[in-house]
Protein backbone atom coordinates (compact mmCIF):
# COMPACT_ATOMS: atom_id res chain seq x y z
CA UNK A 1 0.00 0.00 0.00
CA UNK A 2 1.33 3.59 -0.82
CA UNK A 3 1.69 5.71 1.67
CA UNK A 4 0.29 9.45 1.37
CA UNK A 5 2.11 11.50 3.64
CA UNK A 6 4.26 14.03 1.74
CA UNK A 7 7.12 13.09 4.29
CA UNK A 8 6.95 9.24 2.59
CA UNK A 9 6.17 10.54 -0.95
CA UNK A 10 9.60 12.39 -0.31
CA UNK A 11 11.15 9.71 1.42
CA UNK A 12 10.17 6.99 -1.95
CA UNK A 13 11.41 9.60 -4.51
CA UNK A 14 14.83 9.90 -2.69
CA UNK A 15 15.19 5.77 -2.08
CA UNK A 16 14.03 5.63 -6.23
CA UNK A 17 16.16 8.32 -7.14
CA UNK A 18 19.08 5.88 -5.40
CA UNK A 19 17.77 2.97 -7.49
CA UNK A 20 18.03 4.48 -10.16
CA UNK A 21 21.16 5.75 -9.60
CA UNK A 22 22.74 1.76 -8.82
CA UNK A 23 20.72 0.90 -11.48
CA UNK A 24 22.84 3.17 -14.07
CA UNK A 25 26.20 2.50 -12.49
CA UNK A 26 28.33 2.45 -14.69
CA UNK A 27 32.76 2.94 -14.96
CA UNK A 28 35.35 3.38 -16.88
CA UNK A 29 38.35 1.67 -16.93
CA UNK A 30 41.07 4.38 -17.84
CA UNK A 31 43.99 2.38 -16.59
CA UNK A 32 45.20 5.53 -15.12
CA UNK A 33 47.16 4.83 -11.85
CA UNK A 34 48.23 1.69 -13.13
CA UNK A 35 51.77 0.29 -12.62
CA UNK A 36 53.21 0.61 -16.17
CA UNK A 37 54.52 -2.65 -18.53
CA UNK A 38 53.46 -5.73 -18.70
CA UNK A 39 51.26 -7.75 -17.26
CA UNK A 40 49.27 -11.42 -16.41
CA UNK A 41 46.74 -9.83 -14.26
CA UNK A 42 45.44 -5.84 -13.10
CA UNK A 43 41.87 -5.34 -11.28
CA UNK A 44 40.35 -1.74 -11.30
CA UNK A 45 37.01 -0.76 -10.99
CA UNK A 46 35.74 -4.26 -9.63
CA UNK A 47 36.56 -5.84 -12.72
CA UNK A 48 39.51 -7.77 -13.25
CA UNK A 49 42.12 -8.13 -16.78
CA UNK A 50 43.84 -11.38 -16.93
CA UNK A 51 46.28 -12.58 -20.24
CA UNK A 52 44.91 -15.58 -22.21
CA UNK A 53 47.93 -16.93 -23.32
CA UNK A 54 48.42 -15.40 -26.43
CA UNK A 55 52.12 -14.91 -28.19
CA UNK A 56 52.25 -11.82 -26.96
CA UNK A 57 51.97 -10.17 -23.24
CA UNK A 58 49.49 -6.96 -23.04
CA UNK A 59 51.01 -3.70 -21.35
CA UNK A 60 49.72 -0.74 -19.99
CA UNK A 61 51.98 2.50 -21.11
CA UNK A 62 51.56 6.07 -21.39
CA UNK A 63 50.51 6.88 -25.14
CA UNK A 64 51.35 10.48 -24.53
CA UNK A 65 50.60 13.42 -21.98
CA UNK A 66 50.36 10.99 -19.00
CA UNK A 67 47.56 9.15 -20.16
CA UNK A 68 47.81 5.16 -19.82
CA UNK A 69 46.16 2.39 -21.99
CA UNK A 70 46.39 -1.02 -23.59
CA UNK A 71 48.73 -1.90 -26.07
CA UNK A 72 50.31 -5.61 -27.65
CA UNK A 73 53.90 -5.05 -26.28
CA UNK A 74 55.40 -6.07 -29.05
CA UNK A 75 53.91 -4.76 -32.22
CA UNK A 76 56.48 -5.51 -34.32
CA UNK A 77 54.99 -9.58 -34.90
CA UNK A 78 51.53 -10.87 -35.78
CA UNK A 79 50.98 -13.08 -32.59
CA UNK A 80 49.46 -10.26 -30.88
CA UNK A 81 48.35 -9.95 -27.12
CA UNK A 82 44.84 -11.18 -25.23
CA UNK A 83 43.19 -10.29 -22.25
CA UNK A 84 39.82 -11.46 -20.40
CA UNK A 85 38.01 -9.18 -19.16
CA UNK A 86 35.31 -10.42 -15.81
CA UNK A 87 33.73 -8.85 -12.93
CA UNK A 88 35.71 -9.66 -9.48
CA UNK A 89 32.14 -10.99 -8.23
CA UNK A 90 31.58 -13.24 -10.89
CA UNK A 91 28.54 -11.43 -12.29
CA UNK A 92 27.30 -10.41 -15.65
CA UNK A 93 27.92 -6.80 -17.03
CA UNK A 94 27.55 -4.96 -20.32
CA UNK A 95 30.23 -3.29 -22.41
CA UNK A 96 29.14 0.05 -22.87
CA UNK A 97 31.81 1.78 -24.27
CA UNK A 98 35.36 1.20 -25.93
CA UNK A 99 37.70 3.55 -27.67
CA UNK A 100 40.81 2.27 -29.48
CA UNK A 101 43.77 4.67 -31.77
CA UNK A 102 46.71 3.58 -33.88
CA UNK A 103 49.11 5.69 -31.39
CA UNK A 104 52.60 6.88 -32.39
CA UNK A 105 52.91 5.14 -35.49
CA UNK A 106 52.02 3.39 -38.80
CA UNK A 107 50.04 -0.57 -37.86
CA UNK A 108 50.11 -2.19 -41.44
CA UNK A 109 48.22 -5.10 -40.35
CA UNK A 110 46.21 -6.90 -37.88
CA UNK A 111 43.36 -5.89 -35.57
CA UNK A 112 41.45 -5.03 -32.82
CA UNK A 113 39.58 -8.14 -31.83
CA UNK A 114 36.44 -7.68 -29.73
CA UNK A 115 34.84 -10.92 -28.49
CA UNK A 116 31.98 -11.86 -26.12
CA UNK A 117 31.25 -14.37 -24.10
CA UNK A 118 28.54 -15.56 -21.73
CA UNK A 119 28.34 -19.46 -19.81
CA UNK A 120 31.29 -20.71 -20.79
CA UNK A 121 30.26 -19.77 -25.19
CA UNK A 122 31.30 -17.16 -27.64
CA UNK A 123 28.28 -14.92 -28.42
CA UNK A 124 29.96 -12.67 -31.39
CA UNK A 125 33.03 -11.64 -32.20
CA UNK A 126 34.42 -8.11 -34.06
CA UNK A 127 37.24 -6.49 -35.84
CA UNK A 128 38.50 -3.03 -35.98
CA UNK A 129 41.16 -1.52 -37.52
CA UNK A 130 41.62 1.88 -36.10
CA UNK A 131 43.54 4.88 -38.26
CA UNK A 132 43.11 7.75 -35.61
CA UNK A 133 45.78 8.47 -33.62
CA UNK A 134 43.60 10.14 -31.23
CA UNK A 135 40.95 7.83 -29.18
CA UNK A 136 37.57 7.30 -30.33
CA UNK A 137 34.91 4.51 -29.95
CA UNK A 138 34.54 1.53 -31.53
CA UNK A 139 31.10 1.19 -31.29
CA UNK A 140 30.75 -2.76 -31.80
CA UNK A 141 27.29 -3.89 -32.23
CA UNK A 142 26.97 -6.02 -29.00
CA UNK A 143 26.83 -2.85 -26.92
CA UNK A 144 24.39 -3.30 -23.80
CA UNK A 145 24.76 -7.22 -23.99
CA UNK A 146 24.52 -9.18 -21.57
CA UNK A 147 27.88 -10.75 -20.99
CA UNK A 148 30.18 -12.45 -18.21
CA UNK A 149 33.08 -12.50 -20.43
CA UNK A 150 34.75 -9.82 -22.83
CA UNK A 151 38.28 -10.77 -24.89
CA UNK A 152 40.25 -8.22 -25.88
CA UNK A 153 42.72 -9.01 -28.70
CA UNK A 154 45.06 -6.53 -29.58
CA UNK A 155 47.20 -7.62 -32.91
CA UNK A 156 49.43 -4.81 -34.31
CA UNK A 157 52.01 -5.29 -37.07
CA UNK A 158 54.17 -2.04 -36.78
CA UNK A 159 57.58 -1.61 -38.00
CA UNK A 160 58.15 1.73 -37.49
CA UNK A 161 58.83 1.65 -33.99
CA UNK A 162 55.22 2.62 -32.59
CA UNK A 163 52.87 1.56 -30.37
CA UNK A 164 50.21 0.64 -32.94
CA UNK A 165 46.83 -0.35 -31.71
CA UNK A 166 45.58 0.73 -28.42
CA UNK A 167 42.93 0.85 -26.30
CA UNK A 168 41.10 2.88 -23.47
CA UNK A 169 38.06 4.37 -21.80
CA UNK A 170 36.59 1.02 -21.19
CA UNK A 171 33.29 1.86 -20.06
CA UNK A 172 31.17 -1.62 -18.11
CA UNK A 173 28.32 -1.13 -16.45
CA UNK A 174 26.74 -4.39 -13.93
CA UNK A 175 23.74 -5.81 -14.56
CA UNK A 176 20.98 -4.69 -12.35
CA UNK A 177 19.21 -7.77 -10.38
CA UNK A 178 15.52 -8.25 -11.07
CA UNK A 179 14.40 -7.36 -7.47
CA UNK A 180 16.43 -3.90 -7.76
CA UNK A 181 14.69 -3.20 -10.92
CA UNK A 182 11.16 -4.54 -9.80
CA UNK A 183 11.70 -1.96 -6.77
CA UNK A 184 11.97 0.74 -9.17
CA UNK A 185 8.71 0.21 -11.40
CA UNK A 186 6.94 -0.35 -7.99
CA UNK A 187 8.59 3.30 -6.53
CA UNK A 188 7.46 4.84 -9.65
CA UNK A 189 3.78 3.33 -9.54
CA UNK A 190 3.41 4.39 -5.84
CA UNK A 191 4.20 8.05 -7.01
CA UNK A 192 2.86 8.12 -10.03
CA UNK A 193 -0.33 7.03 -7.94
CA UNK A 194 -0.25 9.25 -5.20
CA UNK A 195 0.08 12.16 -7.61
CA UNK A 196 -2.84 11.41 -9.51
CA UNK A 197 -5.13 10.91 -6.41
CA UNK A 198 -3.73 14.25 -5.45
CA UNK A 199 -4.58 16.30 -8.34
CA UNK A 200 -7.99 14.40 -8.28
Amino acid sequence: MCLRSSMSVAAMAFAMVLVGASVASAITITFDGAPTGTFTSYTEGGYKFDWIGYGDYQAIVDVGGGNLALVDDDPENGSGSGVRVRRVDGEDFMLEGIEAANVGGTAVGWNVCLKAWRDGSEITQELFQPTSATFVDLGPTFYGTVIDELRINIVSLDYSGGLGYTVDNIQLAAVPEPLTLAGLVLGVGCLGGYLRRRRA
